[in-house]
């Protein structure tokens, strides 16, 4: 029974977690490069970003990871596959420079 308890338990927080994730996601849709970056200053506030990643086979378990260990933060990967809106360059682009200037300024 205790087994089956935590089983549910589990998977209620994996659906918590996949909609909590489903709504940041639609935070983002739709905008232009200048809401992109109004954007990025709030998640700064939040320490946790989106991450628009191109291509055929996103790894979004693995571009996580290498935000986790690269820059201590979390990261939201949004797979636009092959034709993906280059608007959200923009957003990567600077959350890259933002990233890079705070990791060098806590290495000094």
């Amino acid at each position: 029974m205790a087994l089956l308890i935590a089983s549910e338990l589990i998977m209620s927080y994996k659906s918590f977690q996949e909609i909590d994730r489903k709504n940041f996601i639609k935070s983002y849709n739709d905008k232009d490069c200048d809401e992109l970056l109004e954007r990025l200053e709030f998640d700064k506030t939040q320490n946790k970003f989106a991450y628009f990643a191109y291509g055929l086979a996103v790894n979004s378990e693995g571009i996580k990871k290498d935000f986790k260990k690269e820059y201590n933060v979390d990261v939201v990967a949004i797979g636009k596959g092959c034709f993906g809106s280059g608007e959200n360059h923009c957003y990567n682009t600077a959350l890259i420079d933002f990233l890079d200037s705070k990791n060098k300024r806590h290495s000094q």
